[in-house]
Order: C-alpha cells, then sequence, then structure tokens
C-alpha cells in the first residue's frame, strides 16, 4: 500500500509538472500570437490613416478647383470689365448714366444692373444646387452625386469660356451651370468626417474653408489675364482641363460609392501609393478599430489581416483574441448620443427635423448673412467707387477675400473644444464689428473691412454645418444642409431688384441700406439665447 502511495502521488506530481509546462508553453505562444496582432493591426491602421489622408487631400483639392469659383465674383467682373462685355448697353437711350472706367471704356447703369444679374443667376444655380447635391448624396450615394455635378460644372466653364455679348452672349447659362455644378464635390465629401471622430467638425471646417478657397480660381484668372497678357478663352481651355483630370482621377479612385457610417475605416484600393504624413487621431482611431474588431474592415478581415490570430500548430488550444483598446484613445460618441435630435432617414424623419426650432433659428441665421455677404460681393466695386475709389481698393479686394483661410483650421479647433453658444455669439459680434466697420466711408479703413469679411466668409458657413451635423446626426445631413442655403440662395434674386432701387433712388448711396444691414446683424443672436436656455432646462431637468 505505501508503494501504491508512492507511485500514485509520484503520478500526480508528474502530472502537475505537465501542466504547468502546458500552461507556460501556451502563454508563450499567446505572447508571440499577440504581439503578430499587434503587428498586424499597427500595419493595418497606417495603411488606412494613408488611405483616409490621400482621400481628404484630393477631395479638397477637387472642392478647391469646382466648389464655387464664382463666390469671387469681383475679379471675374474686373476682366469681363476690361473687354467690354454688356458696354454696347451704353449707346441705348435707356442708359440713365454714363461715364468712362478705369481701363478707358465706357461703362453706364445698365452694364452693372446686367453683370449683377449674371452673378445673381450663378448664386441662384449655386441655391439649386444646394438643394439638389444634398438629397442626391443621400439617396444615390457620392460618387454618382459627385460625377453628375462635375458634368455640369464641366460644360458650363466651357460655355462661360466661350461667351461673348455680343456674338455669342451665353454668359448667364454659362455661369449657371458652374453655379449648379460646384457644390455636388462638397455634400459628396461630407462624409469623410466619419472617418475623423476626434476632429470631426475640424474636417468639417476644412471642406467648407475649401469651398470658399474655390474663389481663388477666378482670382487666379484676373492675375494671369492682366499681368501676363493671356485670354479669357485661352486661360478657360487650361481650366477645363484641370477640372476634367480632377473628374476623372477622383471618379475612378477616390470618390467611394456609398457614404462612410460611423466607424468605417476605409475602403480605398490598396495598390495606390499612400502620401507622407499621418494624423495622429487618424491612427488612433483605427487602432480602436482594430482593438474593438467592429467596422467593416475589421468584420471583414481574414486571420493574416489582423482580426486574429490562429497559430496553425494547436487551433483548438490557442486563439488570441482582440486586444485591450488604447489607453489614451476615446471611444467616438454615438450620433444619436451626440445628436438630440437626430431621427431616422426618410421623409417624416426629415419633416421632424426640418420644422424643428433649432433648425428654424439656424436657418434664420445662415439666411441673413448669406444675403449680406452675397450682396457685397456683387457690388463692391460699386460701393467702394462711391468711396472715391480709382480702381486700387477693388483690384486688392480679390486678393485679401482669400485671407479667410487661415482662420479656418482655428476655426475648426474652436468648434471641436467649444460650445455652440459661444461661437454662434462670436460669428454674431464679428459681424455687427463688421457692419461698422463698413459704415465708415475711409478708404483705407477698408482693408480692415476686406480681412475681417473673408475670415466671417468661412466662419458662418463652417459653423451652421458643424451645428447641423451635432444636433441632426447623420441621416439627412446632406438634405438639410443643402435645403439650408437653397433658401439662402434664392433670397439673393432680391439683389438686382435691391441694387437697382440704391442706384436710381437713392443716386447710388448706399449708406441707408449698411444702416439696415447692421441692425439686422443683431437677430441671428437669437440662435445662442436658445441654445443656453435649452442647456439650462436640460440641467435642471437632471
Amino acid at each position: 500500500s505505501r508503494s501504491r502511495s508512492r507511485s500514485r502521488s509520484s503520478k500526480q506530481e508528474q502530472e502537475q509538472q505537465e501542466r504547468q509546462e502546458q500552461r507556460r508553453h501556451r502563454e508563450r505562444r499567446r505572447s508571440v500570437a499577440q504581439g503578430w496582432h499587434t503587428a498586424s493591426c499597427c500595419s493595418r491602421c497606417c495603411k488606412c490613416a494613408n488611405e483616409h489622408w490621400r482621400q481628404l487631400l484630393t477631395t479638397k483639392g477637387q472642392i478647391c478647383v469646382m466648389g464655387g469659383p464664382v463666390f469671387n465674383w469681383p475679379s471675374l467682373l474686373l476682366i469681363l470689365k476690361d473687354e467690354g462685355q454688356y458696354s454696347e448697353l451704353c449707346t441705348s437711350s435707356s442708359s440713365s448714366s454714363s461715364w468712362e472706367s478705369s481701363s478707358g471704356r465706357l461703362s453706364c447703369d445698365a452694364q452693372e444692373i446686367q453683370l449683377n444679374m449674371c452673378f445673381t443667376v450663378a448664386f441662384f444655380g449655386l441655391g439649386a444646387s444646394n438643394l439638389l447635391s444634398g438629397f442626391s448624396t443621400d439617396l444615390f450615394g457620392p460618387k454618382i452625386s459627385a460625377a453628375a455635378g462635375g458634368i455640369i460644372f464641366f460644360v458650363g466653364a466651357v460655355i462661360l469660356g466661350l461667351s461673348d455679348s455680343r456674338t455669342f452672349p451665353a454668359f448667364l447659362p454659362g455661369l449657371f451651370c458652374m453655379g449648379l455644378g460646384g457644390p455636388f464635390a462638397f455634400y459628396a465629401a461630407l462624409n469623410l468626417s466619419n472617418l475623423f471622430p476626434q476632429s470631426r467638425n475640424t474636417v468639417l471646417t476644412l471642406l467648407s474653408g475649401s469651398w470658399g478657397v474655390s474663389s481663388t480660381v477666378f482670382l487666379v484668372m484676373q492675375l494671369i489675364y492682366f499681368h501676363l497678357g493671356v485670354s479669357r478663352v485661352l486661360i478657360f481651355v487650361v481650366y477645363d482641363c484641370i477640372v476634367l483630370a480632377f473628374l476623372i482621377c477622383s471618379f475612378l479612385f477616390f470618390t467611394p460609392t456609398r457614404a462612410y457610417a460611423e466607424g468605417d475605416i476605409g475602403t480605398l484600393r490598396p495598390e495606390l501609393s499612400a502620401l507622407p504624413g499621418v494624423f495622429i487621431s487618424v491612427i488612433r482611431r483605427c487602432s480602436w478599430n482594430c482593438s474593438r474588431g467592429t467596422g467593416k474592415a475589421s468584420a471583414e478581415a481574414t486571420p493574416q489581416e489582423g482580426s486574429f490570430v490562429e497559430l496553425e500548430e494547436d487551433k483548438d488550444d490557442v486563439e488570441v483574441g482582440p486586444l485591450p483598446p488604447l489607453p489614451a484613445t476615446k471611444a467616438p460618441v454615438p450620433a444619436t448620443a451626440a445628436a438630440p435630435t437626430a431621427v431616422g432617414g426618410g421623409l417624416r424623419g426629415l419633416a421632424r427635423q426640418v420644422f424643428t426650432v433649432a433648425y428654424l433659428l439656424d436657418l434664420m441665421y445662415l439666411l441673413l448673412n448669406f444675403f449680406v455677404v452675397s450682396f457685397f460681393l456683387g457690388t463692391s466695386a460699386l460701393q467702394l467707387q462711391a468711396m472715391g475709389d480709382e480702381g486700387n481698393y477693388s483690384a486688392l479686394f480679390p486678393i485679401l477675400n482669400q485671407a479667410g483661410v487661415v482662420g479656418v483650421p482655428v476655426m475648426g479647433f474652436l468648434l471641436d473644444h467649444l460650445s455652440f453658444i459661444i461661437m454662434f455669439t462670436g460669428v454674431s459680434l464679428l459681424f455687427l464689428l463688421w457692419g461698422c466697420v463698413n459704415l465708415i466711408p475711409v478708404l483705407p479703413l477698408q482693408v480692415a473691412n476686406f480681412v475681417l469679411f473673408a475670415l466671417l466668409r468661412c466662419c458662418f458657413v463652417a459653423v451652421f454645418t458643424c451645428f447641423l451635423r451635432h444636433h441632426f446626426g447623420l441621416a439627412n445631413l446632406g438634405t438639410l444642409t443643402g435645403l439650408g442655403f437653397f433658401i439662402a440662395y434664392v433670397a439673393t434674386a432680391l439683389q438686382t431688384p435691391l441694387l437697382s432701387l440704391t442706384l436710381n433712388r437713392a443716386d447710388g448711396n448706399f449708406t441707408y441700406l449698411k444702416i439696415s444691414f447692421l441692425v439686422a446683424f443683431a437677430v441671428p443672436l437669437v440662435m445662442p439665447l436658445y441654445l443656453f436656455v435649452q442647456s439650462r432646462r436640460q440641467r435642471q431637468k437632471q
């Protein structure tokens, strides 16, 4: 019996040692597998981050080229006046007054009204496009929507380049098509903000800023036309080739077929070369997706791609699960949590969102500011001429009008870190300051006026778009944004009768109109007041 007990105890000790050895061997293999898994995740994270970076840069370039060149109408206006477009109207007996412009050509009120009509038609096309492009992006996807808008824009650019008021008077349809097709690229890119959850508002602000930067197209044309002596037709031929190249590359390689949802990590073709430079927030986001096993790419990944790792020697014993999330990474907030009024898609959900107080106040904020900005863009030359400008400040305005690009990243950072109550209040106060500076008829002071105007032109659009994304979610973002801009652009049709009234009844004196605008700038302050009351009510309920 003693020998039996000794042999039994020795067998138990031997079995226990074997189990411990197997456990240590399994732990070693698990640590090796986790190292493989981590390396695979880091590889996929860098690859996805490069795809995001490349896609964002290409989309920004496309928007800068064809998003909204008509925003810088004064530059094109100088070219058209130098060519003497619509100057034949000044020989008519209907023209109330005529004068000789700085280029030596005859100008009159009838010519100014006709050219302002071209500007109004272009802005009306932009308004119609905002409604169509937002709805088509939500319905058909970014690729089809961006391709259709790009074709319309390309046709309009060709028509505008060949137009002449005497031989081929097609400025109105050309500018209308350019305005109609331009914003499709911007709305097709709104879903890119889902790839950057840590800097969502910054991405939206950069896209909105790119839309404003597209006005440099006419500025570059102005510099080439006056300083190099190149004709407008040849300039537009080169520009049409650039637009066509962007359309082909974007359609084939960079625009996704479906809009990115929350948690996607990109679906671009892997054989494309990656650009240097990676956003840190994108790396953290991709690492979080790899560790959590969420998103489209994580769900479809094979063991070699990093979703999980199995050792071929003993698949039944060892299976390494996903790694824990990075400590420094915040989990993305779902759209419903960040958007208290977010509802499902469809007409019923869209109607519920449109008739909320928050959307109507945001629409009023956009409508008023946009009308004043577009009116100043179309009549800046006349306002400066009424102050005694001889053409120097009119030529300086299109250049300083691009100064708002500097404030776009800062605006995105502020939108990511400050509340919308502060942002709406700050933009409204800046508009009041700009209205006061614009009211002073001193030419040297107009330099500050131009800089403030350029900053505000990029800021108020970014605040409007980011608030819709935050408050209403992703379901109808394109349609809600497009509807707001459509109403704002339709309201710009009042510019032509308002300008005609100012020239004929007030003898070209814009002072009374500027005072009216200054008083109206106080109305958008209702929006931050409403948000403050709503936030206070929510805190009391909690």
